[in-house]
């Protein structure tokens, strides 16, 4: 099934292109992550799921939902403030 990933965060994602993309049926989010970065040679930081959120179809949602196709995933920096 096909994937929209957008990526928000060039300061985790620099090397990581933005687009459509081949997911295996029933995968979710953080499943789907791990297979597009395993693909990535320059990706290093495999703690990345501390430092961001997801948007799934524009509402926030956690790495362990379910994509279904035609899905599009935000991934934003998680921001603090004070």
């Amino acid at each position: 099934m096909k994937v929209t990933f957008k990526f928000y965060n060039p300061e985790i994602f620099s090397d990581v292109q933005s687009g459509c993309r081949e997911v295996a049926d029933g995968a979710t989010i953080r499943q789907a992550m791990d297979t597009l970065l395993d693909a990535e040679p320059n990706f290093t930081t495999r703690n990345y799921l501390d430092y961001i959120i997801f948007l799934l179809n524009k509402r926030p949602s956690s790495c362990d939902a379910k994509l279904e196709d035609g899905d599009e995933v935000l991934v934003l920096r998680k921001t603090h403030g004070g």
